[in-house]
């Protein structure tokens, strides 16, 4: 499969790796614009793969195709809740791969354009267009709570800062589709708390402490109920795709 990979994409700088452990190893050594992995491989299977390759900040850009023979919809759910951007049963045709692949590697290149023009002045948010004011408002607003996140802070307080009536803060954030102000301060707290859980040492009290909680159970019901897994799991999962690839 390497081999016919390699042969089929002529116009390509193709790296064939025979493990997922290589192909770590390989990720490390420059730019990548595409990872294609079969499922059933020696060593890490391409679940695993992906999951670490897309839970590490410096390669969870980089879009993967997962090919394999498990083609129930359990395995491809399984692939794309690991992070996959395309999952081809086999058998398939290589030129269907080709244009799987060359199509995810022209959006990403359109992206990119897309950003390099004044069109990124304006951005979607969950559907809906937003213009470069609102995405200055949002900064603003994110750069006070981080600089306020120890401190218990109010919808006034947030509109104090933005120079907005409460009403008026209430109005911008239904017209991005946002949720309430008071919703965006207690997800932004837990983002936070994720992020120091992936980038420092401290424990899950300093975590709590650092992100703003002061309650033990109020911060773990709360960061289970959006992660979907306690501090200590989600911590002890991205620890592990980060230390393989940094």
């Amino acid at each position: 499969m390497l081999l016919l990979l390699t042969e089929s994409m002529p116009r390509y700088d193709v790296i064939p790796c025979p493990s997922a452990e290589e192909g770590l190893v390989k990720l490390k050594d420059g730019k990548v614009d595409l990872i294609i992995s079969d499922v059933m491989l020696t060593g890490m299977d391409g679940f695993a793969f992906t999951r670490m390759v897309k839970g590490n900040r410096h390669t969870m850009a980089i879009p993967i195709i997962l090919i394999s023979a498990k083609g129930t919809t359990r395995d491809k759910s399984e692939g794309f809740k690991a992070g996959c951007d395309a999952y081809l049963e086999k058998p398939f045709e290589m030129d269907y791969l080709i244009a799987v692949a060359e199509g995810i590697m022209d959006k990403g290149r359109r992206t990119k354009e897309y950003y390099d023009t004044s069109a990124s002045a304006y951005s979607y948010v969950q559907g809906k267009l937003t213009s470069g004011e609102d995405i200055r408002l949002m900064e603003e607003i994110d750069s006070y709570i981080k600089d306020h996140i120890l401190e218990k802070i109010s919808v006034q307080d947030i509109a104090d800062s933005t120079n907005m009536s409460t009403r008026s803060l209430y109005r911008r954030f239904s017209d991005m589709q946002l949720p309430t102000p008071n919703e965006y301060i207690a997800r932004f707290k837990l983002e936070w708390a994720a992020r120091l859980l992936r980038t420092t040492s401290l424990t899950i009290k300093e975590v709590m402490y650092e992100s703003g909680f002061a309650n033990k159970a109020h911060f773990h019901r709360e960061f289970l109920k959006y992660y979907g897994v306690t501090p200590s799991v989600y911590r002890s999962m991205n620890n592990k795709a980060d230390s393989s690839l940094e």
